[in-house]
């Protein structure tokens, strides 16, 4: 069974892009471990759903999964070092990545972003952010480039697990 780590904000994480993707997920078989930095239960922004961690985020041995997920969740991650570090070692082993909303930001600060197309919710901040690290903003619902996969948001939380799952295949 294939395994994806999947990232969340203690305070915050937009409930559609966790719930949604993880459901996705789970119906094509592979097995998803919640990651925070705080342990749980967390609570999603609009208090409908709620999160168990099933691993603290400075546990996590990045080899043993065949996928990472970024939910989004403000800037709260962003330039995060161990977060940045796992994203480059995923990229070389050209294992899916995926991040959605402003967490899209995430994997151009990895660096493994330059010439690469991308999306993320649109804020002067986030297209500023992506650009500044050789990203290039397509303004899309989702994007793929290569084993990248990056959303806009919560209406797009099923397109972006389904491209991941897509990946895993």
């Amino acid at each position: 069974m294939k395994k994806i780590l999947f990232l969340i904000v203690p305070n915050g994480f937009r409930d559609e892009e966790y719930d949604i993707p993880k459901r996705v997920f789970e119906k094509n078989n592979i097995e998803v471990v919640t990651c925070s930095d705080k342990p749980g239960p967390l609570t999603g922004k609009l208090g409908k759903v709620t999160a168990n961690v099933d691993i603290l985020l400075k546990d996590v041995k990045i080899e043993d999964y065949d996928a990472i997920a970024i939910a989004g969740g403000q800037d709260y991650f962003w330039n995060n070092p161990k977060i940045l570090e796992m994203l480059k070692t995923m990229d070389q082993a050209k294992k899916p990545i995926g991040a959605i909303c402003i967490s899209g930001c995430i994997p151009a600060q990895a660096d493994i972003m330059k010439g690469r197309k991308c999306t993320v919710f649109e804020t002067p901040a986030s297209v500023e952010e992506i650009k500044k690290h050789g990203a290039i903003y397509t303004g899309e619902q989702c994007t793929v480039d290569g084993n990248v996969v990056t959303a806009e948001g919560p209406t797009a939380a099923k397109n972006f697990a389904e491209e991941i799952v897509k990946q895993l295949s």
